[in-house]
């Protein structure tokens, strides 16, 4: 047995006359930290060499990010308990993982926090059996399980602890075995999966995953993490996708609600898409689908639950620039939109990475990061938005800049007027302006809280830019009373966005009552489906 082990222990006994060593919560926090900070180091590896499921070069990306998360919830955890902290660490990753890979990896996490539930401290066999479990949970979650993949490294790294772990209870001895079973299991993901074969890669989500654990023996080793020399960077690869010609987006968000059932919610949306992950509780759930209709899972969650955390992104359009951009790294100039209201996601998802709204700043932060552009736009499409995005054009890393759109008919406006052929300030300048010519009416339901709990009034509140026009029970009655007070008759072209309890009867009738009073103006519909708001106006 060796005798060094240079991470931190908290107790040995003495059992049998052979000593137990075991780790405690701080030191898993530990490994995971330096782990993360290797994937991060080798970050732009992973994303070059990103070939399956689709070769949009973000998987590594996406672990980091999901990685972040799970760090920032361990490090709310008071004291070293094991247990608690491995559950952070699962929980922060189930609620920011991103992208199939960042997914795949909360379940691991998930599977590894149960088998340290409830103890304070664990030793090399009780990680030997959480890491099997993580990999167990991994496999068991993914509807389609494909070798060669992160699941077959993660497998990997599972058998190596079990053996390592009966005859050696050092950690540094376990770790070493597992990254060395992990590297060969990498090594041989091309002999599994043909396309990796084809395209001269080893699959990048088993490379993320490998390069956390290279991490974590790092720190073990107490050797340094920016060696020179030791940060090894492949070319892009150009490659087309892996997966069929009908999924062109990928759609992730959180159900909340009572009494989930993840089966049945895999089911109905197994005809939707694929790469089809569902995780979580009967409270809480994280899905992940690759489609051609964002909309239709996100329908689907809505009638199942409360819908948040909704992130659209278009995949045909990062495959495409990531094909194209130069070894160098990416130049070129990306959107991110703050959306509210599925039928507004159709609208922005061809052109921008979609966030659904409400949102914070450490949302608005992951998308920078995870866009591939080192130059980004934002398009917050709310008042409040606007302040909380604010701080993020003070980023080194990237150039991000703020397009003030207070309003999702502004946004549109902003949108339309983006150019790729201009950077951000110039884009930022011209969509700012393409945004201020675009007056906004908004008829709201009349929403307060009574102890939490939201309550509808009957009557409705109009408000024009940000300001209240007038109150009225009729929707109608009202918004038409608002048209009249902005002087409507003046502006050539009308577009009406009917929230989600707007009714067919109530829009036919607003629709006619337009036409009626506004005849020379041109008059668009699009169902907006936004909650609590019968309409949004927009004027031009």
């Amino acid at each position: 047995m060796s005798a060094r082990h240079s991470s931190q222990v908290l107790q040995v006994f003495e059992i049998e006359n052979d000593p137990v060593f075991r780790s405690d919560g701080a030191e898993l926090g530990h490994l995971f930290r330096a782990g993360t900070r290797w994937l991060e180091l080798h970050v732009q590896h992973v994303n070059n060499i990103n070939v399956f499921p689709v070769a949009d070069g973000d998987t590594g990306v996406n672990m980091l990010l999901t990685m972040q998360a799970a760090l920032e919830t361990a490090e709310q955890v008071a004291g070293r308990e094991a247990g608690r902290v491995a559950e952070a660490l699962a929980q922060g990753a189930l609620m920011g993982g991103r992208g199939n890979s960042g997914v795949i990896l909360s379940q691991f996490l998930q599977g590894l926090a149960a088998g340290l539930a409830g103890k304070s401290a664990f030793t090399s066999s009780e990680l030997a059996a959480a890491l099997r479990l993580g990999a167990n949970q991994a496999w068991l979650n993914v509807i389609d399980p494909v070798e060669g993949t992160i699941l077959t490294v993660a497998r990997a790294a599972a058998e190596a602890a079990e053996v390592s772990s009966r005859t050696e209870p050092d950690l540094t001895v376990l770790w070493t075995a597992i990254v060395s079973a992990m590297r060969a299991a990498q090594a041989a993901t091309p002999q599994l999966l043909p396309l990796l074969r084809d395209a001269g890669v080893t699959d990048s989500g088993g490379q993320g995953l490998l390069y956390i654990f290279e991490g974590g023996l790092r720190y073990l080793r107490r050797e340094p993490m920016d060696t020179p020399g030791s940060i090894a960077v492949a070319a892009p690869v150009r490659y087309p996708s892996g997966e069929s010609s009908q999924a062109y987006y990928d759609v992730q968000f959180l159900i909340k609600g009572d009494r989930l059932d993840l089966d049945d919610i895999r089911t109905r949306l197994a005809s939707l898409g694929e790469s089809i992950l569902v995780v979580g509780t009967e409270q809480l759930v994280r899905v992940h689908i690759h489609v051609a209709d964002p909309q239709a899972p996100l329908r689907l969650g809505a009638k199942i639950g409360t819908v948040s955390q909704v992130v659209v992104e278009n995949l045909t359009r990062q495959a495409e620039f990531f094909s194209q951009q130069p070894v160098d790294g990416p130049s070129a100039v990306a959107v991110v939109a703050v959306v509210a209201g599925l039928g507004f996601v159709e609208v922005f998802q061809k052109e921008c990475l979609v966030l659904g709204y409400p949102v914070d700043v450490d949302d608005l932060l992951r998308a920078v990061q995870q866009v591939r552009a080192n130059q980004v736009l934002i398009l917050p499409n709310d008042r409040d938005t606007i302040s909380i995005a604010q701080p993020l054009e003070a980023l080194p890393q990237k150039a991000v800049r703020i397009v003030p759109t207070q309003t999702m008919p502004q946004g549109i406006a902003a949108l339309l007027s983006f150019n790729e052929r201009f950077d951000a300030d110039v884009n930022a300048r011209r969509m700012a302006e393409a945004a201020r010519q675009v007056r906004t009416i908004e008829v709201r339901d009349r929403v307060t809280q009574l102890n939490g709990h939201s309550r509808l009034h009957r009557d409705v509140t109009v408000w024009c830019d940000g300001r209240l026009l007038c109150v009225g029970s009729n929707p109608v009655t009202a918004a038409l009373e608002a048209l009249a007070q902005v002087e409507a008759e003046n502006y050539e072209l009308i577009t009406l966005y009917p929230g989600q309890n707007s009714g067919r009867e109530l829009v036919e009738m607003f629709t006619a009552e337009i036409q009626i009073h506004y005849p020379d103006a041109e008059l668009d519909v699009f169902a907006g489906e936004q909650a609590h708001v019968y309409f949004i106006i927009s004027l031009e």
